[in-house]
């Protein structure tokens, strides 16, 4: 029997383990060392008045439920929409 890792259901809104909510994501299959799923996601930080909006890479064992770290934190969502793209670009 032969088992083939599938993408993660992008269509579904993701879940972030530190509770922050997503914007704007990509996830990709992770392997070779990595955790099964691997991304880049925009998120919301509502209580957080200075920064609002962050650009964490992220990690996932389901494709569900995602660790993030390596914040770029924004003031703007013009800002963090650059630095998501400038992120999806190194990955």
């Amino acid at each position: 029997m032969t088992t083939t890792r599938e993408a993660p259901d992008v269509s579904a809104i993701i879940t972030l383990t530190n509770g922050a909510t997503p914007l704007v994501w990509q996830a990709s299959p992770g392997g070779e060392g990595y955790r099964p799923f691997v991304g880049t996601v925009l998120a919301s930080l509502e209580h957080n008045k200075r920064d609002p909006y962050v650009v964490w890479n992220m990690a996932s064992d389901d494709g569900k439920s995602w660790d993030c770290w390596g914040g770029h934190y924004c003031g703007d969502y013009h800002a963090a929409l650059e630095a998501f793209a400038a992120r999806r670009m190194c990955h």
